[in-house]
């Protein structure tokens, strides 16, 4: 079931995290520096991954205290499909954050400013949890990835896609009633709403909780009618009320 689950529900959101990432680099740099990072980025977008690795290797030798080199590598082998390397990357760079705000809140007028060097390091922070979590969901590590992804929610609570991979992860190592949770929370926001409601509705499934999970299932299928899942998890919730002689009219 959890592997089926993680199929479903695992967001892939890598492309978007690695090029917002590449352009978020604030901080003064040397013009050996930028040059170097900027000729990673040019071969990474034109599909040279290997040497942009190579790039990134030598500037981490040089560097070996730069935790956004660690990050920049992590994200080019996250896309590669390399959880484990990017793994290792990202917990470097998490060891060698220099962020020190805790939350969101903490940061003030300042949240807003993204050239900010606090900003800057409290988002890189961030979204490092973010990305090793998803790593690994991939290598099927939840209870490691809730870690990260507790830590996402604790920095920014009000973040519904961060608290919807959560409510995810929980769901998938069986913490239904905390799985449901994180949902209520992210629909109480309106926020990934069709897919919310699909998460929550095999929560309610797993918990043979028939009658919300039908409810959450119809709705998501109402907002998102093409969805073939939601689709055949409705109808697989009717076959199976139905074998069990139960009514959920």
């Amino acid at each position: 079931m959890r592997r089926f689950h993680l199929r479903l529900l695992t967001a892939t959101f890598a492309a978007t995290v690695f090029y917002s990432s590449m352009a978020f680099f604030a901080e003064a740099q040397s013009p050996a520096r930028d040059y170097a990072s900027e000729s990673a980025f040019h071969l990474v977008q034109n599909g040279h991954v290997d040497d942009a690795i190579a790039v990134y290797s030598k500037q981490i030798a040089a560097e070996p205290d730069n935790y956004i080199l660690y990050l920049r590598r992590g994200l080019v082998l996250y896309n590669l499909h390399d959880y484990g390397s990017a793994i290792e990357d990202l917990t470097e760079a998490a060891r060698l954050s220099p962020n020190k705000i805790k939350t969101a809140a903490d940061l003030g007028d300042q949240r807003w400013n993204s050239g900010d060097p606090i900003t800057h390091a409290w988002a890189l922070e961030l979204e490092i949890h973010v990305v090793r979590a998803d790593a690994l969901q991939h290598l099927n590590r939840f209870d490691e990835a809730l870690t990260d992804l507790d830590t996402a929610v604790s920095m920014h609570p009000k973040h519904a896609l961060n608290r919807h991979a959560r409510g995810v992860v929980r769901m998938l190592i069986g913490r239904y009633d905390d799985a449901i949770e994180d949902f209520d929370t992210v629909l109480g926001q309106n926020e990934v709403v069709s897919d919310t409601l699909f998460a929550r509705g095999l929560a309610y499934f797993c918990k043979e909780d028939w009658l919300n999970a039908k409810d959450d299932f119809a709705r998501a299928a109402k907002i998102a009618p093409r969805n073939a899942k939601i689709a055949e998890w409705l109808k697989r919730l009717t076959d199976k009320t139905r074998a069990l002689g139960i009514s959920t009219t």
